[in-house]
């Protein structure tokens, strides 16, 4: 009879991992569809203000110091940019950065987060064109997940380009 309870307990658990599995490769894959979204959103984002600039990319690279092959594989979708490239091509261009940000998450894409980490994202996305007009920038940096030191980093850069453009 014991080893029917044991036999049994090592059924449930190797169902239990086997389930946890599957809902890892899940989550995995969630995760990455949500990447090739938003990678897909920025392609396509730097892609129109390159065009509504009428500028080649030889001169946004010029002008955001960018390297043309960075620039060039954000438009095809084949890299990810980091924060710094993304805040070099909005101060370059002379973009706001926050729409840089809402170029991240299209509406339809938060909402599906926020259903599947139960955390009302959407709405903050939404709102964010009302609220930001009266927010610093570094607390809306951190409000899209950047940490002091990050946003440390960012405020230096822009401090940099600033004392630069100046000379």
């Amino acid at each position: 009879m014991y080893d029917n309870v044991t036999d049994m307990n090592k059924k449930e658990l190797q169902k239990t991992k086997k389930s946890k599995k599957v809902s890892a490769d899940k989550d995995k894959d969630y995760i990455n569809d949500v990447i090739d979204k938003i990678s897909a959103n920025i392609s396509e984002y730097v892609t129109t203000i390159k065009k509504s600039a009428d500028i080649t990319t030889r001169e946004m690279s010029r002008r955001t110091n960018v390297s043309i092959a960075v620039i060039s594989d954000i438009q095809h979708n084949h890299y990810l940019p980091k924060m710094e490239v993304l805040l070099k091509l909005a101060y370059g261009m002379k973009r706001d950065f926050s729409k840089v940000l809402e170029a991240l998450w299209d509406t339809d894409t938060a909402k599906d987060w926020e259903n599947k980490i139960g955390k009302p994202l959407a709405s903050e996305v939404t709102e964010r064109e009302t609220t930001d007009n009266k927010m610093s920038l570094d607390r809306m940096l951190a409000r899209e997940g950047l940490n002091k030191n990050d946003i440390k980093e960012v405020l230096e850069f822009i401090a940099f380009k600033k004392c630069r453009k100046k000379k």
